[in-house]
């Protein structure tokens, strides 16, 4: 705001979406930025393993926790879940709280955490949610007049996560269930606002002579659905995704690339990488 006073066209991005990562004891990179995590990510296969048993290791990651410091993961075990195991002796684990779990196994959260991924071949598939969960907060920046609707990472993360359906988010959860702007506003602020601050050409807007980008939906289900895991990549890699709800046509250039049931074979590619903007 102060910027914006003087004259500077500075807006601060903000994201609608909680930020949830998923991971595996083969990747922790969630915890990468606690200096008493450094050897883990240097540390692989059964040398990983030994680590992750090792006592002194986790007394010093309990150590660091129980300090107050600004850092990615601050100890918030509640908003650590059991995503998908890798036993089905353990099927009944998915869905909860690391905390919970850890609780009613009268162990520390990091001990259960690491036990249950070293009895599963570090295979266990944990998510976390680590930015963006106080709701109250994130309402206050999202209509602040000097924030910009943003952040999404369109599917890029893959494997990590996956914000690409920020948008109906936005609509269903922040317009329609809590009322926090009227849907014409929300729309404004995904479309319109967006073109007008990155100087975009003739986007955003329906009127003569812009280009016919569309999307249908219905308002009273409009929304994502939970993350899955698709195997659709090169050599069977895998990605996050979301489903999206209450969806029904997409357009670009005028030509409909989606319906309700998904993206349309015969759809080609009527778009173009956008190189053109607004001084």
């Amino acid at each position: 705001a102060a910027a914006r006073s003087r004259g500077r066209d500075m807006y601060g991005a903000v994201s609608c979406c909680p930020l949830s990562f998923e991971f595996t004891m083969h990747e922790p990179y969630v915890f990468e930025g606690l200096p008493s995590w450094a050897p883990a990510m240097k540390a692989h296969g059964d040398a990983a393993k030994a680590l992750f048993a090792d006592k002194n290791f986790r007394q010093g990651v309990k150590d660091e926790l129980a300090k107050v410091a600004r850092r990615m993961f601050t100890g918030d075990w509640d908003k650590v879940h059991v995503a998908l195991v890798a036993s089905v002796a353990n099927k009944q684990l998915e869905g909860k709280t690391v905390a919970a779990l850890a609780a009613a196994a009268n162990k520390h959260p990091l001990d259960y955490m690491l036990d249950l991924a070293l009895s599963e071949n570090l295979d266990t598939m944990f998510t976390a949610v680590l930015l963006n969960w106080d709701e109250t907060e994130v309402a206050r920046l999202l209509t602040d007049p000097n924030s910009l609707l943003s952040l999404s990472d369109a599917g890029a993360h893959l494997t990590f996560l996956c914000d690409a359906g920020f948008g109906l988010h936005f609509m269903g959860h922040w317009s329609r269930d809590r009322a926090l702007m009227p849907l014409a506003q929300a729309v404004k602020k995904l479309t319109s606002d967006q073109a007008k601050f990155f100087g975009i050409k003739n986007r955003g807007v329906l009127k003569p002579g812009a280009h016919g980008d569309m999307l249908l939906f219905d308002p009273k289900q409009v929304g994502r659905g939970p993350s899955q895991r698709l195997y659709d990549l090169p050599a069977g890699g895998s990605r996050l995704s979301t489903i999206a709800k209450g969806l029904h046509g997409v357009w670009v250039n005028g030509k409909q690339i989606a319906d309700e049931k998904g993206l349309r074979a015969s759809a080609g590619r009527p778009g173009k990488v956008m190189r053109e903007y607004n001084a």
